[in-house]
């Protein structure tokens, strides 16, 4: 990712109080509502019982919260049928439940075709919504470059954590400004 680095750290790690998760999971419900009910079904992440159709939308909300907090940018609280096409200005935040060291940055290849983020940014986010672990950044660029293909439940563009920038990357006035993600 390039940038202008910065000296100032952010914890890996940072935690959501009890309004944060209630908030994840009202716009996290709305946005998995607000989609038609094949996709709800179909395509919207693993689940493990049929009533629980709009948690992985709670942990890329929780995630965005978090970001919103640390970056000083203002969270997209609208709810629009199709999704939107960045979360944060030229910035596209992924989360994951992936608790093992193997991690991977997924992105749908349907929505490597039709959004267009400048880089994307890897979040760890247990299901009960405790906390936010950040692992990575890589500029869309990169991720071209450096992709595979690998189907989980959806086939998917990936990379591993392991292989990201260890920055949480802000964009101001058009410069990316890359903050190094601390212990």
């Amino acid at each position: 990712m390039t940038g202008k680095p910065q000296e100032f750290k952010f914890p890996r790690i940072l935690t959501l109080t009890e309004d944060e998760k209630n908030k994840a999971r009202v716009i996290g419900t709305a946005r998995c509502d607000a989609k038609s009910p094949s996709v709800r079904k179909t395509n919207s992440g693993y689940h493990e019982d049929e009533e629980d159709r709009a948690y992985p939308h709670h942990l890329g909300v929780a995630a965005e919260i978090v970001y919103a907090s640390i970056s000083g940018k203002p969270l997209d609280e609208r709810i629009m049928p199709g999704g939107d096409h960045v979360d944060f200005e030229g910035l596209e935040i992924k989360a994951s439940t992936w608790p093992k060291p193997d991690i991977e940055l997924k992105v749908k290849i349907s929505d490597y075709k039709t959004k267009f983020p400048q880089c994307y940014l890897l979040a760890r986010v247990p299901r009960d919504l405790a906390y936010v672990e950040f692992m990575g950044c890589v500029s869309r660029d990169r991720f071209e470059k450096e992709k595979y293909e690998k189907t989980h439940r959806a086939d998917n563009y990936c990379m591993e954590a392991k292989d990201l920038d260890k920055y949480i990357p802000i964009l101001n006035q058009g410069i990316w400004y890359l903050y190094p993600i601390g212990e």
